[in-house]
């Protein structure tokens, strides 16, 4: 039996920009101001503070989209939801550990894109595939 892993992000919108450093940039970012708006997303569940819940991932769900990373923008769209109306707490839990869960693996698979981009940058640059210690041996 094969199984079929769902992919975690498509970043077919993304890719229309054709830098691939843009993208390196617009994926850091991503993951750099996601993982603070889960921070602030977590405080706010201490506080049971509904509205900063909602609010905070009504901004993730935006970014979280455009990367089309779909399983986690499923999780943040059923929490706005019931932040909205500030009841269930306990599948709101439970739905907060989700997207914790879901945002920690997409982040590896982000990291691992990341370094094929930077693989596939580094090549560009370097003239006839050489590696660097050619280049420096041919011309020095």
């Amino acid at each position: 039996m094969i199984t079929v892993k769902k992919q975690l992000f498509d970043l077919t919108y993304l890719k229309r920009i054709d830098d691939k450093g843009l993208i390196a940039e617009v994926i850091n970012l991503y993951l750099e101001e996601t993982q603070l708006e889960l921070f602030k997303m977590e405080v706010a569940f201490d506080k049971s503070d509904y509205e900063n819940i909602r609010a905070t991932v009504e901004k993730m769900k935006i970014s979280t989209g455009m990367i089309q990373a779909d399983r986690l923008y499923l999780v943040l769209e059923e929490i706005a939801i019931l932040a909205k109306y500030g009841g269930e707490y306990d599948k709101l839990n439970e739905l907060e550990h989700i997207a914790l869960h879901e945002f920690d693996q997409l982040k590896d698979e982000l990291e691992l894109y990341l370094k094929d981009i930077y693989s596939l940058m580094e090549n560009e640059y370097l003239p006839d595939h050489q590696s660097p210690i050619q280049i420096f041996n041919h011309c020095c």
